[in-house]
């Protein structure tokens, strides 16, 4: 999930949006809470702007997909 992650950075418009749909239905398989912790711990602390951008923007979908209660 971390190679994901950093595709994140991509200049490309589209392959950004492929990986971001990608991501999302990873939330079928692996907790929510799970995949939060991914976001937060692989994403944030990249050099990379735009993935941490795209991470944060995930992070707030989780977040209104699921509620608070993930954090727990």
């Amino acid at each position: 999930m971390l190679t994901s992650l950093l595709q994140f950075g991509d200049a490309k418009v589209a392959f950004r949006a492929r990986i971001r749909e990608i991501l999302r239905k990873l939330g079928f398989i692996y907790p929510p809470s799970k995949l939060l912790t991914r976001y937060l711990d692989d994403g944030l602390p990249s050099k990379n702007v735009k993935v941490r951008t795209e991470c944060l923007t995930e992070v707030g979908y989780i977040f209104a997909k699921n509620g608070m209660h993930i954090c727990n």
